[in-house]
């Protein structure tokens, strides 16, 4: 079934190509390999049948199977592949989405536990969940692709978000791009890619390294030069593993003073060299 008057919809000024649109539909076939280069804004994965393989910055080969959630933040290194044929559902959002009027992510950050560990959490997803999501699946399937239709569509997951999990839950589903200071969050993740220097990262801040280093720490639970290390390294085997880049290119990209330099560094982070983290990646990839 499509919508009346499709042209009318298209050339409309609020509609919106499926590369745009804030919810997207994938539909992978057995053995197709995702990827992203970027995920530029944070987005909720949805599977609706299959079962898929990701992998999101340090958790490697997480497995999601049908009827489960996933949360991708802002700018994560991601690449996956679909073990059986899947649906999948996303949602991008930004940091300042509201489950109400009354509650948004910033009041989550009283729900995390003082001990918790964040290890990728994966959520089922909520009946009344489904039932919306096989709704809106329909009607992008006829042609919905009005800004204005997305944007409700989303304040209505998160009050559905809202009402049928618990806030512990919620808490660590959105853990990554949520705590005491979830602007400073944003504002490292929507520039970590591009700077990855202490000192560069403080000026741009407006702050003194020390100031910087200190809420930093406190925003993400360890060291900034620690994090900023880790982020680069698992770009550096996304690249190593699902593009075709050289390693002279890989090594130059990221700053590397060498290919014999981009050895040494993977030997010392994945105990392997460049050749033989290739030879265990992605060949062809269709982009997520």
């Amino acid at each position: 079934m499509g919508i009346f008057y499709q042209e009318e919809h298209a050339t409309c000024y609020d509609y919106q190509t499926p590369t745009m649109s804030t919810f997207r539909v994938f539909r992978a076939k057995i053995h197709e390999n995702q990827i992203s280069k970027g995920v530029k804004e944070s987005v909720i994965l949805f599977l609706q049948s299959g079962t898929i393989s990701i992998t999101c910055d340090s958790f490697q080969n997480r497995i999601i199977r049908a009827g489960e959630m996933v949360l991708l933040p802002k700018n994560s290194c991601f690449y996956g592949k679909t073990l059986e044929d899947s649906v999948v559902i996303s949602c991008t959002f930004l940091h300042q989405v509201k489950f109400c009027n009354k509650y948004s992510l910033r009041h989550l950050s009283d729900a995390i536990d003082k001990d918790m560990v964040y290890d990728f959490t994966i959520l089922p997803i909520h009946e009344r969940i489904h039932e919306f999501l096989d709704f809106l699946l329909k009607c992008m399937d006829d042609g919905m692709g009005c800004a204005h239709f997305h944007n409700w569509k989303q304040q209505e997951l998160f009050i559905l978000l809202r009402a049928y999990y618990q806030k512990e839950d919620l808490a660590s589903f959105f853990y990554p791009v949520i705590g005491t200071e979830p602007d400073f969050k944003d504002f490292i993740f929507s520039h970590y890619i591009n700077i990855s220097n202490v000192n560069e990262f403080a000026e741009l801040a407006h702050m003194t390294p020390a100031t910087f280093n200190r809420r930093f720490k406190a925003a993400f639970k360890q060291p900034a030069h620690k994090w900023f290390a880790e982020r680069k390294a698992e770009r550096i085997l996304r690249d190593i593993k699902i593009s075709d880049k050289t390693f002279e290119e890989i090594s130059i990209e990221q700053g590397l003073s060498s290919p014999a330099y981009l050895t040494t560094f993977c030997k010392l982070h994945f105990g392997k060299s460049p050749s033989e983290l290739r030879s265990e990646g992605i060949t062809s990839c269709t982009e997520f």
